[in-house]
């Protein structure tokens, strides 16, 4: 009888198993080849704004002189209209957001719902951060006529906190 005997493995609740992160392979590569992408673009339309280009802020009917193009041009304008010269790091920001998701540096906190909500203490750190940097960057520099669309370098963002 002691032979017949089913030994049963530690079972772990459906709710709290980890998350195989193997055969999510694929998907993290494609995360992190997306937001390279998307964080050259808007490197690309945030470098090359001018203020004549049609915008969420300006209406031209001249010719598009950004070099991401139209959606460049709209959405350079909307970024540096919102937070001024700090936009110039979300670009940077989204490519370290796709490296961490690609080489797995969230997976111990994703294995829990405590290391979710430390997740999103942390993004809301950040985004804490982001709207600090905004206002003193408003506070502290001096922008150039016609640089920037709100003529804020801290952008309505700086302007408002």
């Amino acid at each position: 009888m002691g032979k017949n005997r089913v030994k049963r493995k530690n079972c772990r609740n459906a709710s709290t198993a980890a998350i195989n992160w193997g055969g999510l392979f694929p998907i993290r590569e494609a995360v992190l080849i997306i937001s390279a992408a998307l964080s050259l673009f808007l490197l690309l339309s945030l470098v090359s704004y001018h203020y004549s280009d049609p915008g969420w802020s300006n209406v031209s009917s001249h010719g598009v002189r950004n070099l991401a193009g139209v959606v460049g041009a709209y959405s350079a304008d909307f970024l540096l209209y919102t937070s001024g010269y700090v936009a110039y790091s979300l670009p940077f920001l989204l490519g370290y957001f796709g490296y961490l998701l690609y080489a797995k540096r969230y997976q111990r906190y994703l294995d829990s719902v405590w290391g979710m909500v430390f997740l999103g203490v942390k993004f809301l750190s950040l985004l804490a951060i982001y709207v600090s940097f905004s206002a003193l960057t408003n506070l502290l520099l001096q922008v150039p006529f016609h640089q920037l669309p709100m003529n804020h370098s801290g952008g309505a963002l700086g302007f408002i906190v």
